[in-house]
């Protein structure tokens, strides 16, 4: 698994470390904690489910196994306001692990459970003032829709909003992002297309910013605090 550096605006991407991790298994589920300025996500799959901690420079360090995923690939996750790590097999199983710094509860798995999402997702992220909530940008079993889906943090709920139409390539964003200015921004696999994608108070129209790398198996982070783009 190899880590790159992507600017939304321009889609260039800088090489950054390859491999990541113990150079075996691949790695999913990113979010980027505020907290300490890490890169978290979940290397392996299954039973073989680490949590990984990522520098900036691409070092790493694997903290150990994340309980009560057990059999389930994670491929989606990020990391909220309250510095806590939210992953999920898209969107059925999740998983909730208190990643605060100096916390007595740090590594934890503070709840787990499963959910029943409408479409099929494969990266979430929570954006400031978009509510109690994890987002992510669905698809339909055709491939020709893309969906605006939430998470309810305290019910453990999926809500679907928006219907975006045929956005780009197969409707799959493998990485999702969010920024201060509360909307939402999503890579997607086919075509490497990046857009910028409202919450439901902000309107309905999706709007393309930049063309990115194109890829199979991907996720992506952002700091939440990150300005505009």
């Amino acid at each position: 698994m190899a880590l790159y550096r992507v600017n939304i605006t321009t889609g260039a991407s800088t090489p950054i470390k390859n491999p990541v991790g113990d150079g075996q298994r691949g790695i999913n589920a990113m979010g980027y904690n505020v907290g300490d300025n890490f890169l978290y996500g979940a290397i392996g799959q299954g039973t073989n489910t680490d949590l990984i901690r990522i520098a900036a420079s691409g070092d790493s360090t694997i903290l150990g196994s994340l309980n009560g995923t057990v059999g389930v690939n994670l491929n989606a996750g990020d990391v909220d306001e309250n510095n806590h790590y939210w992953a999920t097999a898209s969107g059925k199983q999740w998983i909730q692990v208190d990643l605060k710094p100096g916390s007595p509860t740090f590594f934890r798995t503070l709840a787990s459970g499963t959910a029943n999402p409408t479409y099929s997702q494969i990266d979430w992220a929570y954006v400031p003032g978009g509510g109690n909530y994890l987002w992510g940008l669905a698809f339909n079993s055709g491939y020709t829709s893309t969906y605006l889906q939430r998470f309810d943090r305290t019910t453990r709920t999926w809500t679907v909003f928006t219907n975006f139409g045929n956005v780009a390539g197969n409707n799959q964003w493998g990485a999702v992002y969010a920024s201060d200015d509360g909307f939402l921004y999503g890579s997607e696999n086919a075509s490497g297309q990046i857009w910028k994608f409202p919450l439901p108070a902000n309107g309905t129209a999706a709007v393309r910013i930049s063309n990115g790398p194109a890829a199979s198996s991907n996720d992506g982070a952002r700091c939440i605090k990150a300005a505009n783009v």
